[in-house]
């Protein structure tokens, strides 16, 4: 399961990559925020950031926490979409919010991105 969620991860950071929109300019870093929920105890998405940070020195994740409270972090989210926030780029949350923050407009299909 461990490893698991280490492809899975991976994978995401991967396509961030390949999904950020802007180009930066020669020399410039591209950095992708990203929001969990505390840090886990494991320290999996740590090491995870840390790997994909060592191995892809043009693009950068900052990994931010929030607190463990699911009723927090989508309070958070909330008030962040509803205002626009776009300090953020990627967020990790739970299964249950997908319906209302796709039907809010806030999260789109990640489907034509991958081929299968």
């Amino acid at each position: 399961m461990k490893r698991l969620k280490f492809l899975l991860l991976l994978a995401f950071l991967g396509l961030l990559v390949l999904m950020s929109g802007t180009k930066a300019q020669k020399g410039q870093k591209t950095n992708i925020v990203f929001y969990t929920p505390a840090e886990d105890s494991s320290g999996a998405i740590r090491r995870l950031v840390n790997q994909f940070n060592a191995e892809n020195q043009d693009v950068q994740v900052e990994h931010r926490t929030l607190s463990w409270g699911s009723d927090d972090c989508r309070n958070f989210y909330v008030s962040a979409f509803s205002a626009r926030d776009n300090s953020f780029d990627v967020f990790s949350g739970d299964i249950i919010w997908v319906s209302e923050f796709a039907s809010a407009g806030w999260i789109e299909p990640l489907d034509p991105y991958f081929a299968l």
